[in-house]
């Protein structure tokens, strides 16, 4: 139960992120040059937070995993 807790504020969050972002993902940011954050370093923030939550979200996956293949 707590884990699915998890997972919706990693989902929520992400949800903020893209909205910073401006598109879904680092990747696609800044394409045709529409979509700059006012300064390089806010940018930088936005992406290491970016990295943090996909990080988290993976470990809460595993995490889930584990517990199926454990029958829990």
């Amino acid at each position: 139960r707590e884990l699915l807790d998890q997972i919706a504020d990693l989902q929520q969050k992400q949800r903020s992120l893209d909205t910073k972002l401006g598109s879904p993902g680092v990747e696609s940011y800044g394409s045709e040059g529409q979509r700059i954050v006012a300064d390089s370093s806010q940018r930088r923030e936005i992406e290491e937070d970016w990295k943090d939550l996909v990080e988290k979200t993976e470990r809460v996956m595993r995490q889930m995993e584990q517990r199926a293949e454990s029958g829990q």
